[in-house]
């Protein structure tokens, strides 16, 4: 008796695995979003940090602290004290100035606007919000763009609890 080994795959079945496997390829490229459309979600992060930061510091060191903002120059400042804006601080992770260029860091993602009164935002020892007039009663916020999308991402500043998104 002469038995005949029939391993391997038939035609059919390497079609449809390879059907299988392209379908699952497609359905991932799509549902991963472009770096560039991620872009203005990572500079908004950033940013969102900085300002914990700044609040925090306010609530530990129990003092004012700020951050100065420049939509026309890409830039934002970190200073201590109550609108003291030549005492501007270290930045504790670089150990230099705490000067950001928006420009420098992410190319592409311009600060489009802000309804901050004086571009400036300020905790109390508290950890609350305020501006140049005073504690703020409405949510505040910080607009960015990727230019080469288009997209947006805003940076919100709420009243009294300080929760920044």
């Amino acid at each position: 008796m002469i038995y005949h080994n029939n391993a391997g795959y038939t035609l059919i079945e390497l079609i449809v695995i390879i059907s299988i496997i392209s379908f699952l390829s497609f359905v991932t490229v799509i549902k991963i979003p472009s770096l560039s459309s991620a872009k203005v979600n990572i500079t908004k992060d950033y940013i969102v940090m900085d300002i914990r930061l700044v609040q925090n510091l306010s609530l530990s060191q129990q003092t004012i602290y700020g951050i100065k903002v420049d939509a026309a120059q890409e830039n934002y400042t970190v200073y201590k004290g109550n609108n003291n804006f030549d005492n501007i601080i270290t930045n504790p992770s670089t150990s230099t100035t705490f000067s950001v260029n928006i420009e420098d860091l992410f190319p592409g993602i311009t600060m489009i606007s802000t309804d901050l009164a004086g571009n400036t935002l300020q905790f109390d020892k508290k950890g609350i919000p305020a501006d140049t007039s005073g504690a703020i009663n409405t949510t505040k916020n910080i607009v960015l763009s990727n230019s080469s999308t288009g997209e947006t991402a805003t940076i919100s500043i709420t009243p009294y609890t300080g929760l920044i998104q």
